[in-house]
């Protein structure tokens, strides 16, 4: 209800040939990494579950692993440096009794011996929201909520006298104006060998959150997200990532789907690159959201149903064409690619129905050819 941000926020590096069919369990909000040959994925609808999968294995090949010791969460993001995989925050809660909250503890998987550690530092804000991926030896952030306010809102929540009040303070928190979110545009690099973070600039535009992010070489795409709950943008970015800064530039926003007068925007999209091209796929909106918001109405997606999108969008030669759907729409899940092909796992289905399959895109110069994975 209160971000839209998928679980694992931007495309994973993954060998040449990793193929997978299904997961052994469903998964929405959750979160997986590559580690060789193996993708290890868990928490959100999983719970504590850590699974082992082989390329190619299915459910006969998998393995429930050490279970995760922190507390449950979703929307937490992943990311394999070296022999570990590092899980960041989400939103949770941190002790029994508390209300929900965005966590900024960080935990390390050694994949190994199979065991679980707490690490000694925090994330420096909160990275619910965010978008992430890794980039040599370090974890490259972009965007995320803010801690105070949505923190605030769910102790307004605990200590509300009844259900009334309850929808009272969450019909203000939806109807909000846009800056009262205070999103973050920052974007950070956690380098796991130091335990240490550095900023590296800001995204141009509005601050968004949930945002779809590929990589190819030192080249980023952030495409989308939340301005706030239930509004998506249309805005899209590229940047060149250095060692220390980033620099940015406009792409073409998405233009109607097919049937479609007003493109929406997107959040809790897949996105990567098969051979050189850009693929965006699923995702989910709310349509009419953006005609109520031009007319004046801050609780933008009030009385409106969420859709999951089937659609497949390829960016050639730095324009955007529809390239295809999807087998059902699918947003808020798992996102690997090798240059060749993008892997979409598990993520939500029409609903918010959980799902287990894995489906494989890739451009064949004229548009995405859909296979299982």
């Amino acid at each position: 209800m209160l971000t839209s941000a998928h679980s694992f926020s931007g495309s994973s590096a993954s060998k040449p040939g990793f193929r997978l069919e299904t997961l052994p369990q469903a998964l929405k909000h959750g979160v997986g990494a590559l580690h060789g040959e193996s993708l290890y994925f868990g928490l959100g609808s999983a719970g504590r579950a850590w699974w082992r999968v082989e390329s190619g294995s299915g459910q006969d090949g998998a393995r429930r692993m050490a279970d995760f010791p922190g507390p449950l969460r979703e929307q937490a993001i992943a990311a394999t440096v070296g022999p570990h995989i590092y899980v960041f925050g989400g939103a949770g809660i941190a002790k029994a009794g508390s209300p929900t909250s965005a966590l900024t503890d960080i935990y390390r998987y050694d994949v190994d011996g199979d065991t679980w550690s707490k690490l000694p530092v925090d994330s420096p804000r909160a990275l619910l929201g965010a978008s992430a991926l890794v980039n040599g030896d370090r974890v490259v952030f972009v965007g995320g909520i803010c801690k105070a306010v949505f923190d605030g809102f769910f102790a307004e929540q605990a200590l509300a006298a009844d259900e009334a009040q309850r929808q009272r303070l969450t019909h203000a928190y939806l109807g909000a104006d846009i800056a009262s979110y205070k999103f973050s545009s920052e974007v950070c690099a956690f380098s796991p060998t130091e335990n240490t973070w550095r900023e590296l600039g800001r995204v141009p535009g509005a601050p968004v959150v949930g945002a779809a992010l590929a990589s190819c070489g030192n080249t980023l795409a952030l495409m989308g997200g939340e301005l706030k709950p239930g509004l998506r943008s249309r805005a899209n970015w590229q940047a060149h990532l250095g060692d220390e800064d980033l620099t940015w530039q406009a792409m073409p926003e998405l233009p109607p789907g097919p049937s479609e007068a007003l493109q929406e925007g997107l959040a809790g999209a897949f996105a990567g690159y098969s051979h050189g091209v850009l693929l965006l796929a699923g995702g989910s909106n709310f349509p009419g959201a953006q005609t109520r918001f031009a007319a004046g109405h801050r609780y933008a997606h009030e009385g409106l149903c969420k859709t999951w999108r089937d659609d497949i969008w390829a960016c050639v030669n730095g324009v955007w064409q529809w390239a295809g759907r999807l087998p059902q729409g699918r947003a808020h899940g798992l996102c690997l690619g090798d240059g060749e092909q993008l892997l979409m796992l598990g993520g939500e289905a029409t609903g918010g129905t959980a799902l287990a399959s894995c489906i494989a895109l890739e451009w064949d110069g004229a548009k995405a050819r859909v296979s299982h994975g």
